[in-house]
């Protein structure tokens, strides 16, 4: 499987600083992929995160690649996986809850509900790595004064 690795900064970036896949040739993320390429195409990478951000409190500016992230936008993420975590919490047995994750398919999506380890990356200003889920409850500040910018895009195999 496939996905992406998006560069979310506060500041606005030239091409010059976008991140590389050189950056991923030590141990930061073989836990998670076997590979990470730039040979990807950007606007395409950004419109799939920014579709995947639909239907949320949040504004895309397509010439700056900003975004601002307004009131209600974490609870309106997180909604949805939250709904799923609680259905699959209310019918989880003992012996399910005690199981490896790999074992019980029902832990497993739960653990997914909480922070998706197979699904976009964010990487900051810092060089941090982090999941969609841990930029949102971690980062995200969500006003109409606090924008974030859209770097380089990376591909990732798992």
């Amino acid at each position: 499987m496939h996905s992406r690795i998006f560069q979310i900064t506060r500041k606005p970036l030239v091409e010059d600083d976008y991140v590389t896949e050189s950056l991923f040739h030590d141990e930061i993320f073989n836990h998670v992929a076997d590979a990470v390429s730039e040979e990807t195409n950007r606007e395409e990478d950004i419109n799939w995160l920014i579709g995947f951000l639909k239907d949320k409190p949040c504004t895309f500016n397509p010439v700056e690649k900003s975004i601002i992230f307004h009131p209600g936008f974490k609870e309106a993420y997180f909604k949805s996986d939250f709904e799923k975590f609680k259905n699959l919490t209310a019918n989880m047995t003992l012996e399910a809850f005690s199981t490896d994750g790999v074992e019980s398919l029902d832990l497993y999506r739960i653990i997914k509900c909480i922070n998706d380890k197979f699904s976009f990356y964010t990487i900051d200003d810092d060089y941090e790595v982090q999941t969609l889920d841990e930029f949102v409850r971690t980062v995200v500040k969500e006003d109409s004064k606090s924008k974030y910018f859209l770097g380089g895009t990376l591909e990732y195999h798992f």
